[in-house]
């Protein structure tokens, strides 16, 4: 992802490019005619917020630019927090989906298979898995949608 901020001042004007990779960070920061290049490498030890305040110390940086920058950074980790819960989200309600209905399935034909009356129970276990799945998902997803929202 690359970014691109620009901040003009009443006599200078500050530019700041941001690109992220998956293993580096690069970073441009010119200032008029300061100029300024710097990559960190992504770990877990320290954040990319930490090797940026360094830099922006080091350098100057004002602080309407810092502020920016440090917006931008915020909305993108926000952006794919909600991509993991939502993620996540999908995914518990295709497990959730994918097994009443199996276990409704398995025991409709069980019941076919011990009282001799096949597709009557299978059909009945299959419909309800179903049912009781879209009712499940649908109270999962009002709980992520609409937090506030009481029955």
């Amino acid at each position: 992802m690359k970014r691109t901020i620009i901040k003009k001042h009443d006599n200078f004007e500050e530019k700041f490019e941001f690109i992220d990779e998956e293993k580096w960070v690069y970073v441009h920061y010119s200032r008029g005619e300061y100029q300024k290049k710097a990559m960190f490498l992504k770990n877990n030890e320290q954040s990319i917020e930490h090797h940026l305040d360094d830099f922006f110390k080091e350098n100057n940086v004002t602080f309407r630019m810092e502020h920016e920058i440090k917006k931008v950074l915020y909305k993108q980790k926000l952006n794919l927090e909600t991509l993991l819960k939502a993620s996540s989200l999908h995914l518990g309600i295709g497990i959730m989906f994918a097994l009443s209905c199996i276990i409704g399935f398995k025991l409709g034909t069980h019941f076919d298979m011990t009282y001799g009356k096949y597709p009557l129970f299978t059909l009945i276990g299959l419909f309800t898995g179903i049912g009781l799945a879209s009712f499940t998902g649908y109270k999962m997803i009002k709980k992520y949608i609409m937090p506030d929202f009481k029955d």
